[in-house]
């Protein structure tokens, strides 16, 4: 943006035409008093060649004897004052335009310089808003691909979880009313009905997950006929509480399996988690579960049904949880 002032050029050209008026009307008073001095020393007498013939105020008169000659005109001198009044005030309006024409540049210079100022302001703020949309679009992106991944996260735990839910209903379809669990102070009971069909199918069976000291956890059974045994298992589960807990875990872990004829027999096998001995299987679950610890060996399929262990065709197992703080 650039103002180009023009003022200066119009002003010059006008001196230079006012200076010309001036000259001449400097002229004309040279001449008018010259020819007053004239009519003074020489009244009467004849004066036409004394007078520039370049005058226009003079008119021709004739004498008596018919001789022209030129005179001066008092009517004209009086027009002539008043022209050079006229002239004056003349010259004292182009002044003032000028000035006001000077003003008013000055005031569009001062407001071309404010606006000039307020561009680059404006340049200045699309800039940092240029920057600011920038960083913001970087940010966006980048919680756009966390909320994906969460997404994609929750839909693999949905996956796995409906997987669960579907290996649970099929087997609730075998065995109805299983698996029935009892919470207690330090842990829970619970009761697993048709164990044959259990032992037959040679499946893994995980019991309903339940809180302890606000650690979830849940309880698996695990046939290995092969070998003549019935494994028991128990894994921590992420629970709502995760954040707020210490990690790993630490506790002591007890799986007791009662005899149902005999009330004072019972088959206890435990272990103790401490901070040193604390891997993957007690840390802060990532995944829907961490992988299952316990007994593959828990007992022989063989004591559990002569041992009166399994009665009615189910079996009880009592798991306490007692944490170390």
């Amino acid at each position: 943006m650039e103002l180009v002032d023009n003022t200066s050029h119009i002003r010059e050209d006008r001196k230079k035409e006012l200076n010309k008026e001036f000259s001449g009307i400097e002229a004309i008073k040279e001449e008018k008093l010259a020819r007053e001095n004239s009519i003074e020393n020489f009244s009467g007498q004849e004066r036409s060649s004394e007078l520039p013939a370049r005058c226009p105020l003079l008119e021709r008169s004739y004498s008596r004897s018919g001789t022209a000659e030129k005179v001066i005109n008092p009517d004209n001198i009086n027009k002539l004052i008043e022209l050079l009044t006229n002239i004056d005030n003349i010259i004292k309006q182009h002044d003032q335009q000028i000035n006001r024409l000077e003003e008013d540049n000055k005031q569009t210079m001062l407001r071309y310089q404010k606006l000039e100022s307020d561009y680059r302001s404006v340049q200045r703020e699309n800039r940092q808003m240029r920057e600011l949309l920038r960083r913001q679009g970087h940010r966006v992106a980048e919680r756009v691909s966390t909320v994906e991944q969460g997404q994609k996260r929750l839909e693999e735990m949905n996956i796995r979880t409906l997987s669960e839910i579907e290996t649970d209903i099929r087997r609730r379809k075998i065995h109805p009313g299983e698996p029935s669990i009892v919470n207690l102070v330090n842990g829970v009971e619970w009761t697993v009905e048709e164990i044959q069909s259990l032992l037959d199918e040679q499946k893994d069976l995980w019991g309903p997950c339940f809180y302890l000291r606000d650690y979830k956890f849940q309880v698996n059974i695990a046939t290995n006929v092969r070998n003549g045994y019935l494994a028991f298992y128990v894994a921590l589960v992420k629970g709502i509480h995760d954040d707020e807990l210490e990690w790993p875990f630490r506790g002591e872990i007890i799986y007791v399996l009662r005899n149902q004829e005999k009330e004072d027999e019972y088959l206890r096998k435990e272990f103790v988690i401490t901070s040193t001995q604390a891997n993957e299987n007690f840390t802060k679950p990532k995944e829907m579960r961490n992988t299952p610890i316990g007994f593959p060996k828990f007992i022989k399929i063989e004591t559990l049904r002569e041992d009166k262990y399994s009665k009615d065709d189910c079996i009880k197992i009592t798991l306490m949880i007692n944490p170390i703080t």
